[in-house]
């Protein structure tokens, strides 16, 4: 946890948002997006508002602490395409600031990160959360688990909310995952098509897909 929490806090993702140069490109610092049904208020690490070189000394400090004989190493898995290597960049050279070497390697070697690029298919806190259960997960918590049932089980929607909310933050804490940016969703679609609507999950009804005439 030592490490992945200072590998988090790390990341400078405004340079690496203004490198990508995609519009609209958010900055995520949370395991679930904001706004997802069943947990309106994502927990943030307790580093979040924190300014980011007082980050990095903290990282600094807590790798140095850990009073490895040589320079911690980590392989991250990622495919290849000149944006994952755009990215690579920017994490390699943060993480060598705190005193981290990463060296990249191709998705199915062996890594001790992986990269995950994946748009959620539903807006919903449990499709977030449910990727770090001890049934999927190398990095979980039984009480993250038992919160999630609870979730699933509860009879009210505000006791379902209250669940999340504590599976959530006993897993921010855990940092199974370094957060950098929401997925990016866009839409090509010709003018002809006088209906369509952008939506969060690109489905688009062919029906609805040219508008009726007044």
């Amino acid at each position: 946890p030592i490490v992945r929490r200072s590998l988090a806090m790390a990341v400078d993702r405004q340079a690496l948002a203004a490198a990508l140069d995609v519009p609209r490109l958010a900055l995520r610092t949370s395991l679930t997006s904001p706004g997802v049904q069943d947990l309106p208020n994502p927990a943030q690490p307790d580093w979040a508002g924190a300014p980011l070189g007082a980050r990095r000394e903290a990282a600094a400090r807590a790798i140095s602490e850990l009073g490895l004989e040589a320079r911690l190493r980590v392989r991250v898995a990622m495919p290849e395409g000149p944006g994952y290597r755009l990215v690579f960049a920017h994490l390699r050279h943060d993480w060598r600031l705190i005193g981290v070497e990463a060296t990249r390697v191709a998705p199915t070697a062996p890594a001790d990160l992986r990269f995950v690029d994946e748009v959620a298919p539903a807006n919903l806190a449990s499709w977030y959360l449910r990727h770090f259960t001890c049934e999927v997960s190398a990095v979980c918590d039984a009480a993250a688990d038992q919160a999630l049932l609870a979730a699933r089980l509860a009879a009210r929607p505000a006791e379902r909310v209250a669940q999340f909310a504590i599976a959530d933050r006993i897993l921010t804490d855990l940092a199974p995952f370094i957060p950098l940016t929401a997925p990016v969703r866009w839409s090509l679609a010709s003018q002809r098509l006088t209906g369509f609507r952008p939506n969060p999950f690109a489905r688009h009804h062919a029906a609805n897909l040219i508008a009726e005439r007044p």
